[in-house]
């Protein structure tokens, strides 16, 4: 299954948009004791976030790069 740039663009956005929920639990809740949601936030939902941060950045190099060389 190929997913075109916009669809690409709609699953990176939609997951960016879920992590959040999350990321605001910990940034907008006064967590006495953080426990297991700020290590989830910090070792899953953050990296995640950059790497697709990044990709959603770069789209235009990646697809350059990711293109297979006319036949």
């Amino acid at each position: 299954m190929k997913l075109s740039n916009a669809k690409l663009r709609i699953w990176l956005r939609t997951f960016h948009l879920a992590g959040m929920i999350p990321m605001g639990l910990v940034i907008y809740t006064a967590l006495d004791q953080p426990g297991i949601l700020l290590q989830v936030v910090r070792l899953a939902v953050f990296p995640s976030f950059l790497v697709t941060g990044l990709i959603m950045w770069q789209m235009p190099r990646l697809s350059k790069w990711f293109k297979r060389p006319p036949a």
